[in-house]
């Protein structure tokens, strides 16, 4: 590396601490060595996500007055409003949300080069895996003071309400007030450490790791939830994950499948015999020596993840989309079409196999768009745009209650929820409300 090198790094790093520590006038004398106020460290963290996670709102205006972007995302998806929504800045949480507003605004007639990642993604945790095996390690961070224990009861999650967005934070628990719950019999699951609680870079070391652990508290009455935070309440609703802030979402959906798999395989589906948990809670291990499950790697003994393809259709000349409705969905809801993938089946196949079976509709070519896992209980959903080569809808009334041909003029009131007939489609945290957005800003430039 070059002394030119090591300067310019010397004067980023020296930006960083500056807006981390809420020093304006060290920000600005940094700015004056080094112009790029977007200027990232080797995690993608930029000046302004150093503020923002320290709530340091004078200094996040100013750098947001030198031109910085909110826009940018750091190595796990995050931009600066994810950070102060996930350390509950909640000051500068709402002066970057006023600010998203005016960039989007002026970059409206950009063209767009990047792809938001969506809901029960942007993880702010590093899972380490490497550590999972690591016992003592393990042990030094469950008792550290700094460690973050999340409770859940059902595979709910506990939580307190907020008066402004989010709705919802998680409540956090240190080891001694969490300890009560760590019994021996209780499912306790690593979920990793936060990428950037070490000053040196160095997440392996738990001197400097902050970690976060999920515990299944059984079930909890509630008095005993009353007892546990003034004002704690359980998201006992799927759809209350939706408001929760991206980054604790993302961390209740990886909890939250990982409890759910301890849930249903304390038992070996090769031997009956009962498991016990190994690797920090992402290996389940049969207790009989000779089960055929203790012999090479064997998927029965490690979490469940099934893809599940979901997609919009849309029709052969682009103009319309096929959206359906199922037995079990909201009166008056319209999602994209979705299934299964079965075993020996590529992602292309099980589109147009899915959509066929449910509607009657040949589809052709298929592109990928985005993924989102989904913890209910641990589906992936594949988010695809399929392209139609047939238009003669003939529902499969044991798939769908119905199936219908939209425009966009239609689509758009439903995605606002201003459609004559109270028809609407999905929330904006839902795959599938992306990829129905994602068609009618396509027909918009056609």
């Amino acid at each position: 590396m070059s002394d030119r090198t090591n300067m310019y790094n010397n004067y980023v790093d020296q930006l960083h601490q500056a807006a981390a520590n809420g020093d304006v006038e060290a920000v600005l004398e940094s700015l004056r060595a080094i112009p790029d106020v977007n200027a990232t460290n080797s995690r993608g963290w930029t000046a302004l996500m150093f503020a923002a996670r320290n709530d340091h709102k004078e200094a996040v205006t100013v750098l947001l007055d030198k031109g910085a972007d909110i826009s940018i995302t750091n190595s796990v998806g995050q931009n600066a409003v994810d950070i102060a929504e996930f350390w509950q800045s909640k000051e500068t949480a709402s002066v970057l949300s006023k600010a998203t507003e005016t960039q989007e605004h002026l970059a409206a007639e950009l063209p767009v080069t990047t792809k938001k990642s969506n809901f029960f993604c942007d993880s702010p945790l590093d899972r380490m895996s490497q550590r999972r095996n690591d016992k003592e390690w393990l042990e030094s961070l469950t008792t550290k003071n700094e460690t973050i224990y999340v409770l859940f009861t059902r595979l709910q999650p506990l939580a307190k309400s907020n008066p402004v967005p989010p709705k919802y934070n998680l409540v956090r628990f240190s080891f001694a007030k969490a300890k009560t719950f760590l019994s021996s019999d209780a499912t306790v699951v690593f979920l990793g450490v936060e990428h950037g609680s070490s000053d040196a870079g160095d997440d392996s070391d738990v001197r400097n790791a902050v970690g976060w652990f999920a515990v299944d508290c059984g079930d909890l009455t509630t008095e005993n939830i009353g007892s546990l935070e003034d004002g704690a309440v359980l998201l006992s609703n799927p759809l209350d994950l939706f408001q929760l802030s991206r980054s604790e979402a993302a961390i209740v959906g990886q909890a939250r499948s990982l409890l759910a798999w301890h849930e249903r395989y304390k038992f070996c589906s090769t031997c009956g015999s009962a498991t016990i948990v190994e690797d920090a809670g992402y290996k389940r291990v049969c207790v009989s020596d000779g089960c055929a499950s203790r012999k090479g790697i064997h998927n029965t003994s490690y979490p469940r993840t099934d893809p599940t393809v979901i997609m919009a259709v849309m029709s052969p000349d682009r103009s319309q989309i096929l959206l359906g409705r199922g037995k079990r969905h909201r009166l008056n809801m319209w999602t994209c079409l979705a299934g299964f993938m079965e075993p020996g089946e590529g992602i292309e196949e099980a589109v147009r196999r899915e959509v066929h079976e449910e509607s009657g509709i040949r589809v052709g070519q298929v592109d990928y768009h985005s993924c989102q896992p989904w913890p209910m209980p641990s589906s992936l959903m594949i988010g695809c745009i399929a392209h139609a080569q047939s238009t003669t809808i003939e529902v499969d009334k044991d798939e769908l209650e119905d199936a219908k041909w939209f425009d966009a003029s239609e689509v758009h009131q439903m995605l606002i929820r201003k459609h004559p007939r109270g028809f609407f489609c999905p929330p904006e945290q839902a795959v599938a409300h992306q990829l129905i957005k994602y068609w009618v800003n396509s027909v918009h430039k056609l």
